[in-house]
């Protein structure tokens, strides 16, 4: 822990552990969200769409 964290009362403590973690969630967060963002395989345009299957030919 921090000086300044040793030396505030409970409150002030209380406080700023809340404060860091939600900061830190934050952070997490956002960072999840980007990465899989990145990560999500693009459009392949040699790719042929799949058809739904009451498309399908031969079916009634």
């Amino acid at each position: 822990m921090t000086p300044v964290l040793l030396a505030a009362n409970g409150l002030a403590q209380t406080i700023t552990i809340v404060v860091v973690a939600v900061v830190g969630l934050t952070f997490v967060f956002t960072a999840r969200v980007l990465t899989r963002r990145a990560v999500q395989p693009q459009d392949d345009p040699t790719r042929l769409p799949e058809q739904p299957e009451d498309l399908e030919p031969g079916k009634d």
